[in-house]
């Protein structure tokens, strides 16, 4: 009996160390299941933050694709009136240099009336009082050629004048025009390159969706486990429980029996 007992008592032992052992290790298997867990859950909610942000980037890139095409529109019309601008300039000189030779017309003919009114003037001299009349309206005559010349030479300063302007604006319109053509192609190539970044950011925003369910479904999984592992942590935790007062029982039942036995021994004697 004293055997059985000890027999009892080294596998109560056993049992306990074993059942110590389970719920150490299932206590460190369901804090490393909720260290994961955590993990899991901080992951998806880094996820979903760069998914709102992949998709705001990508709203943003079609507000800004929009702003650019408007602007490439417009530099487009600035360049088209910049052009329209610079051959209306070119009509403009051009009507300048009629203006030169209709001046120079007039130029030529004012000297002419007045050398005519000059050859009438000496002839009315000759001519003594029936050329009297006549030679008023020769003086008359002459004086309107002069102040004709004088406004010729007016108008030709003036055209002077005219034409160093229109080439100054027409300078200004040939560099409005270069800068107009390099702004419009430097549009057009940035309009690509941000459809070529939008389309990244649209990929990429399509792609983090999946992802991102994918990384919720295996924080759901793990979570789920995690609930499992704890429910069998606990109910290691009661074998534990149980194992030690076996073994507490195992214990007092080999003292019972040590004492039986000695009692039996003095029996005997």
């Amino acid at each position: 009996m004293n055997t059985l007992a000890e027999e009892s008592e080294s596998l109560a032992a056993q049992s306990n160390e074993s059942s110590d052992k389970l719920n150490h290790g299932s206590s460190q298997l369901a804090s490393t299941t909720e260290q994961v867990a955590s993990t899991m859950s901080s992951l998806q909610e880094s996820f979903e933050r760069i998914t709102d942000s992949a998709s705001s980037a990508s709203n943003n890139a079609d507000q800004t694709d929009g702003e650019l095409q408007s602007m490439a529109k417009l530099l487009d019309k600035l360049h088209h009136s910049i052009t329209v601008f610079d051959e209306n300039f070119g009509e403009v000189e051009g009507s300048a240099g009629q203006i030169d030779g209709f001046v120079k017309i007039i130029d030529d003919i004012a000297d002419q009336t007045n050398l005519l009114a000059l050859n009438a003037t000496i002839e009315a001299a000759r001519a003594g009082e029936h050329g009297r009349g006549f030679a008023v309206v020769a003086d008359e005559v002459r004086t309107l050629a002069q102040k004709t010349r004088k406004s010729t030479a007016d108008i030709v300063d003036m055209t002077g004048n005219l034409r160093k302007l229109i080439e100054r604006s027409g300078e200004e319109s040939e560099h409005a025009l270069q800068l107009a053509t390099e702004a419009s192609e430097r549009s057009s190539d940035t309009i690509g390159k941000v459809g070529s970044v939008l389309s990244e950011v649209r990929s990429i925003s399509g792609e983090m969706s999946p992802l991102n369910a994918a990384i919720e479904e295996q924080t759901n999984a793990i979570n789920h486990l995690s609930d499992n592992i704890q429910g069998l942590s606990a109910l290691c935790e009661d074998t534990s429980e149980q194992s030690a007062k076996l073994y507490k029982n195992a214990v007092s039942l080999a003292e019972l029996s040590e004492a039986l036995a000695d009692d039996m021994e003095e029996l005997e004697a």
